[in-house]
């Protein structure tokens, strides 16, 4: 029953890392696609191109990191009760053999293992090693579907560093040129009417304001890179 439980669980474990994969790869498209959703005519038989807001990409981090912990806390469920059972089957054998009339059998052998003891280690060596293939093999498709969901993070993550740099370089240029031009950016047009945009000069502080908030967003998103790696 012990060894059925395990198997069983292998199993289910191997399910849900395959299952987690595909959904990582179905989505990987999407996740990463930088196309605005524009609103389309939908026609029968044509194929609807997803589009994903920021909050849903965050979402599928975090299902994700938290499915990954959730895995990788089962396959080491698995290898502790693994050692357990390898113990106890050690452990089994030692008591059979080492006493009573599996020792006066290895006595009257010359001391020499009995058939009947070597062909019980040699059952025990192949449990173990068809156990221990089954946890390496677990273990390397997690380690694969991490990989895939490492690379879509950061991805996504040095996509938003890049728009935040963006945003900054863009929003410099004309407050750098308003302060310049004494807060009158048309001045070399007196026959154009201001934009509102720039009919106030910003101060000091609020340009202070503005840049330390770039700078935040800038630290928050290589803080999650660097958790990423």
């Amino acid at each position: 029953m012990h060894a059925f439980f395990d198997v069983a669980n292998s199993k289910r474990q191997n399910s849900h890392i395959t299952k987690l994969h595909d959904e990582l790869r179905d989505v990987r498209r999407a996740y990463l696609s930088t196309a605005q959703p524009r609103k389309s005519h939908f026609r029968a038989g044509q194929p609807q191109q997803r589009h994903l807001t920021d909050k849903e990409r965050e979402n599928i981090d975090n299902d994700a990191k938290k499915m990954l912990r959730e895995l990788n806390s089962g396959i080491l469920i698995l290898q502790d009760k693994e050692a357990k059972r390898r113990d106890d089957e050690e452990r089994m054998i030692r008591k059979t053999y080492g006493s009573g009339l599996g020792a006066l059998g290895s006595w009257a052998a010359g001391g020499r293992k009995t058939e009947e003891h070597e062909a019980a280690e040699e059952r025990a060596r192949g449990i173990e090693e068809h156990r221990e293939g089954v946890i390496w093999f677990l273990r390397k498709q997690l380690q694969l579907c991490a990989s895939t969901q490492q690379v879509m993070m950061e991805a996504r993550l040095k996509r938003e560093m890049e728009k935040s740099r963006s945003v900054l370089a863009n929003a410099t240029v004309p407050i750098t040129a308003t302060k310049l031009t004494g807060g009158k950016p048309n001045e070399s047009h007196p026959n154009r009417e201001p934009s509102s945009e720039h009919n106030e000069e910003l101060t000091d502080e609020q340009i202070q304001m503005f840049e330390k908030g770039n700078q935040d967003m800038m630290s928050h998103y290589q803080n999650q890179l660097e958790q990423v790696k």
